[in-house]
């Protein structure tokens, strides 16, 4: 296939590693004027530092009103529930550590009474953020239907990933699946890798790329355990060169696909380790 060099820059980087701006545009946050009350029904402790910013304990928690994902990468990030309007679903970065391109801290998965704002249940993953060359980029709630576990529904926080390098460009997205039942929030499924993009090229034309994309399906209910995930993987790698004539070519050098399933071991999916984020 034969591309120009303007064409190969805007669809092999621009559609890959900025798809973070297209998230943002297509998905929206719906804390909104709300987002105060809702830190502090979380924590009530919580002490304002600015307009966003609060402390919680030892950590830093950030709110945003805009509609939005991805603008603000550490804040807030609310939506209710479709298949249960009167919840809540609630992600809250709590960094322990931000500087220049870097940041640490635990990731807080809540739900909350969509009317009152009443906690129901809340889980926390310690360490979860631990950026530096390779930074979150975006936060957003999964609200597919995982109907999984004892026949109720879990719901998904997916977390994105992208790193700074321009000539070793770099995106990724992880998904985490939660079980709620009744007051009890808890993970079933932890850092299954769902997209990655990444290449190693010269800044003008001539390298390398590869791309993973994971879909997810719901297999059929098992009477003794949880249904099963079946997971659908495509992943290409492809190789671009310059010619005299200033064009740019680029091949597919490899396009495959895997299926694959996970099973529920009676507490959550065990994914392998090459299906993992990190």
């Amino acid at each position: 296939m034969r591309l120009r060099l303007l064409s190969l820059l805007v669809t092999t980087l621009t559609a890959s590693l900025l798809s973070t701006t297209v998230l943002a545009q297509e998905k929206q946050n719906e804390c909104g004027e709300r987002a105060e009350q809702i830190l502090r029904a979380l924590y009530p402790q919580a002490q304002k530092v600015s307009e966003t910013d609060f402390a919680v304990d030892d950590a830093m928690a950030r709110i945003s009103t805009d509609s939005y994902l991805g603008l603000s990468p550490y804040a807030m990030v609310c939506r209710q529930w479709p298949a249960q309007p009167e919840h809540l679903l609630v992600a809250l970065p709590l960094l322990t550590d931000e500087g220049d391109h870097v940041a640490s801290g635990d990731l807080v998965v809540a739900v909350l009474r969509h009317d009152n704002l009443n906690p129901v249940a809340q889980y926390r993953i310690e360490g979860l953020i631990d950026d530096d060359a390779i930074s979150l980029s975006l936060l957003d709630i999964d609200t597919a239907v995982y109907r999984l576990v004892e026949g109720r529904l879990a719901f998904g926080v997916r977390l994105s990933r992208r790193g700074a390098s321009r000539v070793n460009p770099f995106y990724q997205t992880g998904l985490f699946l939660f079980n709620l039942k009744d007051t009890t929030l808890r993970p079933i499924l932890l850092n299954l890798e769902v997209e990655r993009h990444t290449g190693e090229w010269d800044g003008m034309c001539n390298g390398t790329f590869s791309s993973l994309t994971r879909t997810l399906a719901v297999g059929r209910p098992n009477q003794h355990r949880g249904a099963d995930l079946l997971i659908t993987t495509k992943s290409n790698s492809s190789e671009a060169k310059a010619d005299q004539e200033g064009d740019c070519d680029e091949q597919v050098v490899e396009d495959t696909t895997t299926r694959s399933r996970l099973q529920y071991n009676g507490q959550r999916y065990s994914v392998p380790q090459d299906m993992r984020m990190w």
